[in-house]
């Protein structure tokens, strides 16, 4: 079983360094295309200076890339070792953080930046070893004779708490801290916030903020500076986690540089109340993308902000019509190229007749849109005037039961004897959340990969699980003043 676990590793470790092999060639053959040079020995010929800016970017996209860059090719070891600042990226779980993080800092070297930082942290047990330790110490503040310029956190409430009070988790210029809140109130540890929130203080010579992504933590609106902001992103509110119109208003209101907002409350059991009307209607020039979702008053939101710029959009479980969504939108003209309607319910003729007034989109997500014969209308539609969205590129659509189809481009395969089933796939349970996740982030643009660990998935929780059990602290055994031998 250790064997099959250790291989299972081996072919992850592999297919993730295929992945950045195959996306940085694709990246450069795009931005190349002058130049004729091919094959797979691409990366061997491009310039020291070009491959270090390759590698910096993947590596903003996930804070691991630097130890990825080292195992590739002998060619990339040699760029990435003598390529310092690269290492100021780093990625920390519960295997080794001393010996990576020490490793990381010689090869950095004496070279004085801000860091990138990454922790996953999944259990208490792990922060209880020698090792995390050690990486607290040095961490923390008032110790650490460096500064951090971006800090992310994936784990649970418990050490969420362990990060915030002896790291210090502060405003830094990129926050994301993304933690599992599925504690039952009986099962909730005495040392845990039962609300968490960030940031707890603010220092005087703290840096603006420019990005903040934040899943199912309570973001503390009175004492941040927004006036930089390029990225908000609020995951898994709740009711009270969940950011009201007397919070996000007039937040949003000097905000004149934000380009990605989310927000997004899981299910309540109750629709929100919340009013937009008393704010007036804010023109945001710099929004690109706008990702909303759950049970609270979406449309009303939608009519307070004036979005002529608006490229991405992504409504989810929403009670208040998407069709209405989109009309609302379309009083600012924006030039929307990526849209995905998820979990709503839709008029299939009303839908093709709102997507109408964005001639500009070229890629369509309908997943589990319930509205009968979605693909029937669309194909009308189609027939009818060949110019109806002639500048789509994707049109996929998963129905309620998880079978999907893609209609645009149309399926070159053989086609299928029942033209009632041809081109359509069933996806399931796990893999229709993973897709959906997936789905987002791609119509969103978003420059860095989703999160670290999916903590609500059953492989997680199996993780956690075995790291309880293997970083349990042995107990040690010691004699009291009455001469009796007790473990503590």
């Amino acid at each position: 079983m250790r064997l099959l676990k250790l291989l299972s590793r081996r072919q992850q470790s592999k297919q993730l360094v295929k992945f950045q092999k195959s996306s940085a060639l694709e990246l450069l053959q795009n931005s190349t295309e002058s130049i004729s040079i091919k094959g797979p020995d691409l990366s061997r010929r491009l310039p020291y200076e070009l491959l270090t800016v390759i590698f910096e970017l993947a590596a903003r996209g996930h804070h691991n890339f630097p130890a990825v860059a080292a195992v590739v090719c002998s060619h990339w070891r040699a760029v990435a070792l003598a390529y310092a600042p690269l290492w100021s990226y780093i990625w920390l779980d519960h295997r080794s953080p001393k010996f990576k993080y020490d490793l990381w800092k010689g090869r950095l070297g004496d070279l004085d930046i801000p860091r990138s930082i990454t922790i996953v942290a999944l259990v208490r047990e792990q922060t209880l070893t020698e090792e995390w330790q050690y990486i607290t110490e040095t961490l923390q503040v008032g110790k650490r004779n460096f500064e951090i310029r971006s800090f992310h956190l994936d784990g649970d409430l418990e050490t969420f708490d362990w990060s915030a009070f002896r790291m210090g988790v502060n405003t830094y210029e990129e926050v994301s801290l993304h933690v599992d809140d599925r504690w039952s109130s009986e099962e909730l540890p005495f040392c845990c916030s039962p609300i968490p929130f960030w940031p707890r203080y603010v220092y005087p010579d703290s840096k603006p903020v420019l990005s903040i992504s934040l899943c199912s933590v309570t973001l503390n609106f009175r004492i941040i500076d927004f006036s930089q902001i390029r990225i908000l992103e609020l995951f898994e509110t709740n009711a009270n986690s969940f950011p009201y119109s007397s919070q996000i208003m007039p937040a949003l209101q000097t905000m004149s540089h934000l380009q990605t907002l989310v927000v997004e409350l899981i299910e309540v059991g109750k629709v929100l109340t919340c009013t937009y009307a008393g704010y007036g209607v804010i023109r945001m020039e710099s929004l690109l993308h706008l990702q909303v979702g759950g049970s609270w008053p979406i449309n009303e939101f939608l009519r307070a902000l004036f979005l002529p710029n608006l490229q991405s959009f992504v409504i989810d479980r929403a009670l208040d019509s998407p069709i209405m969504a989109l009309a609302i939108l379309s009083c600012a003209s924006p030039p929307l190229r990526r849209l995905c309607i998820s979990r709503s319910t839709v008029n299939s003729e009303r839908l093709m007749e709102r997507l109408a007034s964005f001639p500009l989109l070229s890629t369509v997500y309908l997943l589990d849109a319930t509205g009968p014969r979605l693909a029937d209308a669309f194909s009308n539609r189609r027939k009818s005037n060949p110019d109806f969205l002639s500048s789509l590129q994707i049109l996929d659509i998963y129905d309620e039961y998880g079978t999907f189809k893609r209609l645009v481009p149309i399926p070159t395969s053989t086609p299928d004897p029942n033209p009632s089933t041809e081109g359509m796939v069933l996806v399931k349970g796990e893999d229709m959340r993973q897709r959906r996740r997936e789905v987002f982030d791609l119509v969103m643009q978003r420059a860095t990969l989703h999160r670290t660990c999916d903590m609500a998935s059953p492989s997680c929780d199996a993780l956690k699980e075995e790291l309880r059990k293997r970083l349990k602290p042995k107990k040690k055994l010691f004699e009291n003043r009455l001469g009796k031998r007790i473990f503590r």
